[in-house]
């Protein structure tokens, strides 16, 4: 019996995972649009790879730039631009 719980249990959490999917896809436009709505808009103007394991990203967010840097290895800095 504890088999049997375990399928259910993992089928109900795929179906809700599609279901959100689904959701998402199909509000898509709406969501664009109250996020286009607030002002704190964020483009990604320039990305670059160090190294191998590293990426420099150059963000800008409610016309504030920030500079990313993040790896693989999960060592991650953030330094604002003035």
């Amino acid at each position: 019996m504890e088999i049997g719980y375990q399928v259910v249990t993992v089928l109900i959490f795929i179906s809700v995972l599609l279901g959100c999917l689904y959701f998402i896809r199909k509000k898509s436009d709406l969501i664009r649009s109250m996020t286009h709505r607030m002002n704190g808009e964020i483009r990604v103007k320039e990305s670059t790879r160090i190294d191998l394991n590293c990426r420099l990203t150059l963000v800008s967010i409610s016309e504030k730039e920030y500079l990313l840097l993040t790896s693989k290895s999960g060592h991650n800095c953030i330094h604002r631009i003035e």
